[in-house]
């Protein structure tokens, strides 16, 4: 079981995911009426960037956790635009049958291990000839995190059991199978400089290892990550990045 997360904390970072997230929305083409489904929308970054590009249209929000969607409702009022906040797990259908122009997904998907069941829920809520674009942690992400946290904990990192890290071959295979039609689907490294010391502990702690931590007390908690973050070369995090683009096959 998946700890929930620091939404408050999660929202204060400077996160590469703002420059994920738009690139995932340059890659819909947008007339400005369209209904737009955020998958794992988390506080809603990509959602209110994605609200300014529909004057005339909706943005969907799925979310599973409660602390990131406590956190994203408390900015609705913030931002101006049509949404529909939606409580659901990915794997679990969405209840929104062929109604979507188009699904992004920044950094969620590699929490989910099962990618088929995933894929089909999204062509069920796709329009015919509607585009997928995801951004997720592929294949080698985060390796080198990896090592070091289990080279200072003494402990696996259960890794596999958290995250699914898809090689390129697989998320194409589920793609297919889902019905959906791969237009680009590539890994691509994308290494996470951080400013100091002190910024690549918080990140480490509420987003990266969160779930490998969450076992110990507080005091053992801050010991391993100071202790992972100073054998981290360059204050870095090897983020290798999926980025899928797909479309609904037309029936």
């Amino acid at each position: 079981m998946l700890n929930d997360w620091d939404s408050k904390t999660y929202s204060t970072l400077e996160l590469p995911h703002l420059n994920w997230g738009k690139k995932a929305i340059g890659h819909l083409d947008l007339a400005g009426n369209e209904t737009i489904a955020d998958l794992g929308a988390g506080t809603g970054r990509d959602s209110f960037a994605l609200a300014k590009l529909l004057p005339k249209g909706k943005v969907i929000m799925v979310e599973r956790s409660r602390a990131m969607l406590a956190t994203l409702r408390e900015q609705l009022k913030d931002h101006p635009g049509t949404f529909e906040v939606i409580e659901a797990d990915l794997l679990s259908p969405f209840g929104l049958p062929n109604s979507c122009d188009g699904a992004i997904s920044v950094a969620a998907f590699h929490w989910i291990h099962d990618h088929l069941t995933l894929f089909k829920n999204i062509a069920a809520i796709l329009k015919d000839d509607c585009p997928l674009v995801a951004d997720c942690g592929g294949e080698t992400n985060i390796a080198q995190v990896i090592a070091c946290y289990e080279e200072v904990s003494k402990t696996s990192a259960d890794a596999k059991e958290i995250w699914n890290f898809s090689s390129v071959a697989d998320a194409i295979d589920n793609l297919q199978a889902a019905g959906l039609s791969p237009e680009s689907v590539v890994l691509e490294e994308d290494p996470l400089y951080l400013k100091n010391k002190d910024e690549l502990e918080t990140f480490l702690r509420t987003i990266v290892l969160k779930d490998q931590i969450a076992k110990y007390e507080s005091i053992d908690q801050k010991k391993i990550i100071q202790e992972v973050a100073e054998k981290l070369p360059n204050k870095s995090i090897d983020y290798v990045r999926l980025k899928i683009i797909a479309k609904k096959l037309g029936s």
